[in-house]
């Protein structure tokens, strides 16, 4: 067999996809049979990658359970099955793959949940970049002044109050008080590489939706349409203070 052929029959082995084309080519020892011996490989795969998605999600462990995250994480693993070696960068299909799985799909804000979880993740495996100063806006072409998003930068729209559930789960009390409304949620990484996140009005939510693809300009004209009384200066401060952009240029 050649080595490419090799290395594809032993990744479909580690997928349970079959060992019939490896079992030949491997040698018996310490009393385990070759397809015992693959077993011990596909074990740890599982593990390793169980490890990583439950240290990613640790809420999502707590909502389900144990037990329950274990059987849908591994369902999960043995459908999407890691693509690169490192493992913090896994798990970005797990909040679409909770809203399929018959075991969770019945808990609808178990995904936006995830989709937090996985931006905190993102925010603190991101490269380094530049982070907008009060400098980067001392210019008279706002009306073309485009921003670019941080690398560690997400904006959520979630229909369910996920800011509020995960942050409950760190410091859990008798009572949880939920809106009744989704929340718009920013994650970002600050200058000494703490992930923060910003719980958004309807107003700065739209008003940094719209700066990820419009002009400064055209962003506080939105937020100008949401709330006619906007406070721009406030709108700046958000926008300094949050790390959520690099500097742009005009367009």
């Amino acid at each position: 067999m050649r080595l490419k052929a090799l290395q594809q029959s032993f990744a479909a082995s580690l997928q349970r996809q079959g060992d019939a084309d490896l079992v030949p080519l491997i040698q018996q020892t310490y009393g385990l049979h070759p397809a015992q011996r693959l077993a011990v490989y596909r074990n740890n795969v599982v593990l390793n990658a169980l490890g990583s998605l439950r240290d990613t999600f640790p809420v999502v462990v707590q909502l389900v359970g144990e037990d329950c995250f274990a059987g849908t994480a591994q369902r999960f693993i043995l459908a999407h099955p890691p693509q690169q070696a490192c493992l913090s960068a896994y798990g970005g299909r797990f909040a679409t793959f909770l809203a399929e799985d018959p075991a969770t799909c019945v808990l609808t804000y178990l995904p936006g949940v995830a989709r937090l979880e996985w931006a905190r993740n993102i925010a603190y495996y991101a490269p380094d970049a530049p982070i907008l100063t009060v400098a980067d806006l001392q210019t008279d072409s706002l009306d073309t002044l485009m921003l670019t998003p941080h690398p560690a930068f997400t904006l959520l729209l979630e229909d369910h109050p996920v800011y509020s559930i995960w942050q409950w789960h760190q410091q859990p009390s008798d009572t949880l008080l939920l809106s009744a409304t989704g929340e718009g949620v920013a994650i970002s990484r600050d200058a000494v590489g703490n992930v923060d996140m910003t719980l958004l009005s309807p107003v700065q939510t739209v008003f940094l939706q719209t700066l990820q693809s419009q002009p400064l300009a055209a962003a506080l004209e939105a937020a100008c349409a949401v709330d006619p009384a906007l406070n721009v200066t406030e709108m700046l401060t958000l926008l300094l203070d949050g790390a959520f952009f690099q500097p742009g240029s005009s367009s």
